[in-house]
């Protein structure tokens, strides 16, 4: 009997190996998948927590932009965007970060409605005329009530940043977006 048991045993160990050999590669593509989308979804939460305290610090304008001379706050201009971008850029340590700031009153003049951008992620913005519809009809009456909305919008790249998309030749690690809005306080 005991004659008849090895062949058996090395029989049974050739066949480990090659189920080990097919099995592996599956094995290997599900670690990387879930690695990259563990990574992915805790980029997407800090770019949601850092333009949400974006869109805090524009709307609390006063704490930051306020005109020494006249003691009114500074309108929203291209020079504030740019340095709110710098923030975003040193917070996830990546050039790359596209930013965009609407400021929205509905049927008020146009010039006071504003358009920011910094930087060129190549993103394809999200349009805030959705947002400018729902709005209620400013009077004369509300006309003074009604706040400002800021709608602040970050874009990042994510070139090189996949394991799995390198190895299968998937594109849909490609950008993170983020936008929040918040009312001028």
């Amino acid at each position: 009997m005991k004659f008849n048991q090895k062949p058996q045993i090395k029989y049974q160990k050739g066949i480990v190996a090659i189920e080990f050999i097919f099995v592996l590669p599956i094995v290997i593509l599900v670690i990387l998948l879930s690695f990259d989308l563990s990574r992915y979804f805790q980029q997407q939460g800090q770019l949601d927590r850092l333009s949400y305290s974006l869109a805090t610090m524009i709307s609390h304008r006063q704490q930051y932009y306020l005109d020494s001379i006249t003691k009114k706050v500074k309108p929203l201009d291209q020079q504030q965007v740019g340095e709110l971008a710098q923030i975003a850029r040193n917070q996830l340590n990546d050039d790359g970060i596209a930013i965009n700031v609407h400021s929205l009153v509905r049927n008020v003049e146009p010039g006071s409605q504003s358009r920011f951008s910094d930087g060129s992620a190549q993103c394809q913005w999200k349009s805030s005329s959705t947002i400018n519809q729902n709005l209620p009809v400013i009077t004369p009456e509300n006309l003074f009530k009604e706040p400002t909305i800021f709608v602040v919008e970050l874009c990042q790249p994510l070139i090189g940043f996949s394991l799995f998309s390198q190895f299968s030749g998937a594109g849909d690690f490609t950008k993170l977006y983020a936008r929040s809005l918040t009312v001028h306080r």
